[in-house]
């Protein structure tokens, strides 16, 4: 018998004289060969994946069982080659010593490495999915670091989101790291992409959020045909007119980009359930942009859904216009770690009022980790809302094994 989904079986018939039977299994129809002594082909048919196979072979009253039971074997996924040009990890899926197929994998970046004015070197990673996943080296790649004012790090990390060369998990991660700076501050940055892509290396603030707040909305003006000015302080050189195909790092010059309307935007992340703990205090403090927004869309459309514990969604303010979302990437089974089951999704009250909970969220890219989120039930107001995060991402980490345009 051969395995992938399908076996066949040859028996040799030893007969004095035609003799008619019955072949069949437990899940396979009944089919009826008249046998002469020689090599007998049954043709190939479906293996159900739950169920075991048990031959018959049916001659009037006689039934006899061959001693063969089809079980269930887990498939080796072994490590055989790395493209290094295509950045791709080959496997052989095989079957004790039978190959059943071949599959790929992006590799995948570990965290950027380097002085501080050196390049952002990143370790390149396979899996080696006979020692449980755990991942070896098969190279390293350097990339320049860029120094940019916040808006136009947020228009490159909007780009490259909108074009999958960083997914949705990733980009949360980079929009909590800069939510508390003001458009004018200047952000350092990796100018890598994919897995640990666009890593921000170091954060300088120029000026107070909280105090600039009220400005921030109206402080970027997008002037089209890829073009942009951003209001700042007299100090840092006020109006600042640029356009994209001048910022764009190299890895990303040869796009062919639709230029993000982040006119009064204001990016932020949540956890979706906190935003759902607080959905009637979004409608009163803000009953002309919330209410009928594709957030508040998401919000009602989530509210019993256990995978909202443990999502998180980026946002903009003051439109509650949604950049993305990892609802899809969120996984409520529980998980052993270190001998320890842990129950997700969850919320588990951490005083006697109940005012704020605690929810272990499985990553969503790191085997056997998990993330603790805290979530409030009080709004804080609107403009603490606006300017402050009490938790936010279920996961800090790009997802791997991502196929990049």
């Amino acid at each position: 018998m051969v395995g992938s989904g399908t076996a066949s079986i040859w028996f040799d018939a030893y007969v004095k004289q035609p003799l008619t039977v019955s072949l069949g299994t437990s899940i396979v129809p009944v089919q009826e060969l008249t046998l002469l002594s020689g090599t007998y082909f049954y043709a190939d048919f479906t293996l159900d994946p739950y169920k075991n196979l048990y031959p018959t072979v049916s001659m009037g009253s006689c039934i006899v069982y061959p001693k063969i039971i089809v079980g269930q074997k887990k498939l080796d996924n072994i490590f055989t080659s790395y493209d290094q040009a295509k950045k791709i990890c080959s496997y052989d899926l095989m079957c004790n010593n039978n190959k059943i197929a071949t599959n790929q994998y992006s590799s995948y970046w570990g965290p950027a490495e380097g002085g501080v004015w050196q390049k952002c070197k990143h370790k390149l990673y396979c899996r080696n999915y006979q020692d449980g996943g755990k991942p070896f080296e098969v190279g390293s790649e350097s990339f320049p670091k860029q120094t940019n004012k916040m808006v136009k790090y947020l228009l490159i990390l909007t780009i490259a989101h909108d074009n999958f060369l960083i997914d949705d998990a990733t980009f949360a991660a980079r929009i909590k790291e800069i939510e508390k700076l003001s458009y004018c501050d200047k952000v350092r940055f990796c100018t890598t992409l994919g897995y640990n892509g666009l890593q921000v290396w170091e954060k300088i603030s120029l000026t107070n959020h909280l105090e600039d707040f009220g400005n921030l909305s109206k402080n970027i003006t997008n002037l089209g045909n890829g073009c942009y000015v951003v209001d700042c302080p007299e100090l840092l050189k006020g109006k600042d007119e640029f356009c994209l195909k001048d910022i764009l790092p190299e890895t990303m010059k040869n796009l062919n980009i639709i230029p993000p309307d982040l006119e009064n935007c204001i990016p932020k992340s949540y956890n979706l359930y906190q935003l759902i703990l607080w959905e009637n205090a979004l409608q009163d403090a803000f009953p002309k942009t919330f209410v009928n927004s594709k957030l508040a869309e998401l919000i009602s459309d989530n509210r019993k859904n256990p995978s909202a514990k443990c999502a998180t969604v980026v946002f903009c303010m003051p439109t509650f216009k949604i950049f993305s979302n990892d609802l899809a990437l969120v996984d409520c089974d529980p998980i052993e770690v270190l001998g320890n089951q842990i129950t997700t999704c969850i919320p588990e009250c951490l005083n006697s009022s109940c005012s704020s909970e605690i929810i272990e969220c499985k990553s969503t890219t790191q085997k056997d980790y998990v993330n603790p989120i805290y979530v409030f039930k009080d709004f804080p107001g609107q403009l603490y809302f606006k300017s402050y995060n009490p938790n936010g991402s279920s996961s800090l980490n790009p997802q791997e094994n991502i196929k990049f345009s």
